[in-house]
């Protein structure tokens, strides 16, 4: 019996001492260090937190709604700058682009980093400035081998937005001085003021049951019943519907009176500002075909004054200084070569006819086709172009030489007509000289003096053989005596 007793009190000391063993065990188990954290959210958990559904975080609205405007600061890089054409006035020019703003809604303190990089994918979960190029003319994103696209999120809420983009932008040039102009091309960054978007009335249930239609995104309903037109206060966001649903509230589309399709930011929602520092950056090995880009950029605001409001806009200016050696070698070295061999043609004999006007022609046809090449890369501008004055030079010059020729030609040839016949009317006088005076001599010898007649009619006996010849007048300072007389009023006998 004894031993019995004894048994069982064994088993009974032993089952205490194991049951005060296991819940000292789960105690210890259940007891935290004091010092060990609690354990970190996951970072998609955290995402969720921060920008889902479940957040309340409305992309739709901006930053401080219905407070101040959102600052939002821009800067560009440059990666490459060309393809600057002069007949559409227009450049080329790849760039990221930089957007940062704070957003206080995207503030945190649960994720231990001091920021995060996103996938670009986010960007539809977040809200962003409606940025546009005003003076843009094609756009193309790079999403080779993914969406060249950069989001960060720093602890405070602000977003820094990166982009690559390649852009084609107007740039009106003043040609005058073309090819040793300074050109200043502009880009302009504007917020976004006319999109096609519509009047929106949504039936939003309240916590009080009550139906209310308002404008998106308006903050203060309107009664029932009431138009559109009525709301008190209705801020214009930028909200397009693609869709009937909006996060599972019915959403019927409407068309309101008059234009409704400048919808925008105006400047008291979002202003737009350059970087304080670097605002402007160019790769190092930045170089253009026919331009120099000088490193004074002109930065400044262009806001814009629309019928729907103000608009921020800010701008920087690129100056480009245009380089000469393309068109010293390839226009103004060869028209002057072309002038100069124009000039060859004065030492060559006037006589060489097909010579000189070969050359003449040739040369005034290749300063033809060398002005038409010169021009043939520009737009067809109004005014006078430097090159132009220059080609026209070059023209007229050669030109010139020709007509020289034509006009040597023919002074040569008149002169020479000239010559011949005054030669010829030289020789026809002799001719007829001679032949009176071989008249003269035949009719006189025979007596016959007095039939001789000049051409008018008056007979006039000229002298013959038996004419004697008068004397010689007396030399100067010679008296004559009295009773001399002159040998030709004696006799052919008489003496002295």
């Amino acid at each position: 019996m004894l031993p019995q007793v004894v048994r069982i009190l064994y088993v009974l000391s032993f089952c205490f001492f194991q049951g005060g063993f296991i819940r000292l065990s789960s105690c210890k188990e259940e007891i935290k260090p004091p010092g060990r954290a609690a354990p970190q959210l996951s970072p998609s958990d955290f995402l969720d937190k921060l920008m889902g559904k479940t957040s309340g975080y409305d992309a739709r609205i901006r930053p401080y709604f219905k407070g101040p405007p959102v600052n939002v600061t821009c800067n560009i890089f440059i990666n490459s700058f060309g393809s600057i054409t002069e007949t559409t006035m227009d450049y080329r020019l790849n760039v990221f682009l930089r957007q940062k703003w704070n957003d206080p809604r995207l503030a945190y303190s649960e994720y231990p980093d001091d920021s995060l990089d996103l996938d670009p994918s986010m960007l539809d979960s977040i809200w962003k400035p409606d940025l546009f190029f005003a003076n843009e003319k094609g756009a193309n994103f790079h999403e080779v081998t993914t969406d060249n696209k950069l989001l960060r999120i720093f602890q405070d809420g602000s977003v820094l937005y990166s982009i690559r983009l390649t852009l084609i932008l107007s740039c009106p040039m003043d040609l005058k001085n073309f090819p040793m102009d300074i050109q200043t091309c502009t880009m302009q960054l504007e917020s976004l003021t006319k999109r096609d978007g519509y009047w929106v009335r949504w039936l939003d249930r309240w916590a009080e049951g009550a139906l209310h239609h308002r404008r998106l995104p308006s903050s203060r309903p309107l009664a029932p019943g009431a138009s559109l037109a009525e709301a008190p206060d209705v801020y214009e966001a930028p909200v397009l519907l693609h869709s009937n649903k909006i996060q599972g509230k019915s959403v019927v589309k409407e068309e309101e009176g008059g234009d409704h399709s400048n919808i925008g930011y105006t400047m008291n929602d979002l202003i737009f500002e350059w970087l304080s520092e670097n605002p402007v950056q160019v790769a190092e090995d930045l170089t253009l075909p026919q331009f120099v880009l000088k490193d004074e950029m002109d930065l400044g605001y262009c806001t814009k004054y629309y019928n729907t409001g103000k608009f921020t806009c800010i701008e920087v200016k690129f100056h480009l200084e245009r380089q000469m050696g393309y068109y010293l070698i390839q226009m103004y070295i060869p028209s002057l070569l072309i002038v100069i061999l124009s000039w060859v043609s004065f030492w060559i004999n006037m006589d060489a006819a097909p010579a000189r006007v070969g050359l003449g022609i040739t040369t005034v046809l290749t300063m033809t086709t060398q002005s038409s090449g010169s021009r043939a890369s520009l737009p067809k501008v109004s005014y006078v172009k430097a090159i132009d004055i220059w080609m026209a030079v070059c023209l007229l010059f050669v030109f010139a030489a020709l007509l020289e020729y034509a006009a040597v030609n023919f002074v040569s040839r008149q002169h020479k007509e000239f010559i011949r016949l005054r030669k010829k009317h030289r020789q026809q006088r002799m001719e007829d000289d001679l032949i009176r005076e071989s008249r003269g001599f035949y009719f006189r010898g025979y007596g016959l003096g007095h039939c001789l007649q000049h051409k008018d009619g008056n007979a006039v006996e000229g002298p013959s053989v038996f004419t004697a010849t008068p004397p010689p007048p007396p030399p100067p300072g010679h008296r004559v005596r009295q009773g001399d007389a002159p040998q030709a009023l004696r006799g052919p006998g008489q003496a002295h």
